[in-house]
């Protein structure tokens, strides 16, 4: 009678978790032999639970450089090559899914897709991600937290571009 007993555990929580976007609920119950249905008075059938809601910050950054390569003066020239990089970052805590990443030269560009934090590894095409050349995307099946692609690809300047004078971006 008047006996108490804490228990006290711990919790690690997991990627899945946070990816989750849901509150980590736990549940206890507590029973004893005493229980008798048969009695009202007898109570010694207990539940209680508590909610814990999880950080959820999904969040993308992309960084896009051009490097000009045999110009004039800085300027791009007929048969001139930009070389462009394409940093696509999940700066978020949370795993993202179907990224999506636009660029009208994707269309018709040579791309290179890497993950410099593992430049041994090879991301397959078809698996790791998918190139659409119709609508210029490229989606990342899933990118886990801290994880950045470099999509490179160059672009050869036409003279239909140095007539048009329009930025080559």
């Amino acid at each position: 009678v008047g006996t108490t007993y804490e228990i006290t555990y711990s919790y690690d929580v997991t990627q899945d978790d946070i990816d989750g976007n849901t509150a980590l609920l736990n549940d206890v119950t507590v029973t004893s032999t005493e229980d008798n249905a048969s009695n009202a008075d007898t109570d010694t059938d207990e539940k209680d639970n508590t909610s814990i809601n999880v950080n959820y910050n999904p969040d993308v950054a992309v960084d896009k450089v051009a490097t000009l390569v045999n110009g004039q003066g800085g300027k791009a020239t007929v048969d001139s090559t930009i070389d462009y990089s394409v940093s696509v970052i999940n700066q978020g805590d949370t795993t993202l899914t179907n990224v999506v990443v636009t660029d009208v030269q994707f269309k018709t560009a040579t791309l290179t897709v890497t993950d410099p934090a593992h430049p041994t590894a090879i991301l397959v095409a078809g698996t790791d991600y998918t190139v659409n050349t119709t609508d210029g995307t490229i989606t990342f099946t899933s990118m886990a937290v801290g994880t950045t692609y470099e999509i490179t690809y160059s672009y050869d300047v036409t003279q239909d571009d140095i007539d048009g004078n329009t930025a080559l971006l």
